[in-house]
């Protein structure tokens, strides 16, 4: 009977955020990308870009890179130029449990 009212309440909770989440969704109005060495390190500016404490999680070509600076104005991501192929490049980051951005780099 305690399992079953956690997860009602755990379940009310996830429902409570994906509505506030839908309120206040992420925008994306600025990308740039920037060549550190043997890195590129791909800027996404704009508003909503965190909600809550969650911490995301990026992709470039399905391959995981780093997160290395995040806050609700800014998110900037670093990846091997080995990571990179010729044409388009699909960058995928996962905000948090109810938003993912999805971006095609050329």
């Amino acid at each position: 009977m305690k399992n079953l009212r956690s997860k009602k309440l755990q379940a009310r909770q996830f429902s409570e955020e994906r509505e506030q989440r839908k309120n206040n969704p992420p925008r994306v109005k600025k990308i740039h990308v920037k060549r550190v060495g043997d890195f590129a390190q791909i800027h996404l500016d704009g508003s909503q870009l965190k909600f809550g404490e969650f911490i995301p999680q990026a992709f470039l070509n399905e391959s995981p890179i780093i997160v290395a600076k995040h806050n609700n104005e800014i998110l900037i991501v670093e990846a091997d130029k080995n990571f990179f192929k010729p044409g388009n490049n699909e960058l995928k980051v996962v905000l948090d449990d109810h938003s993912v951005v999805k971006l095609n780099l050329e």
